[in-house]
């Protein structure tokens, strides 16, 4: 993660470092961290989100699409 930006309060932009943007509805304490993997299917507004567990694997933690926030 980059950065952040808040869209008129309507929708929170995270900056990645690979040129990716990803869109959250607000608020979005625990949706995304530092560590996370990030996974996205070409041609989608889909992604899916894994946090690292306690045993150092990662399981999925949500699903966020786009479409649903316009």
């Amino acid at each position: 993660m980059v950065s952040l930006n808040s869209y008129y309060g309507r929708t929170v932009e995270v900056f990645l470092d690979n040129g990716f943007t990803l869109y959250f509805i607000p608020p979005i304490d625990n949706k995304i961290m530092i560590g996370d993997i990030v996974k996205k299917e070409n041609d989608t507004y889909e992604y899916f989100i894994y946090r690292k567990t306690s045993k150092e694997d990662y399981e999925f933690w949500s699903s966020n699409n786009f479409n649903d926030i316009r």
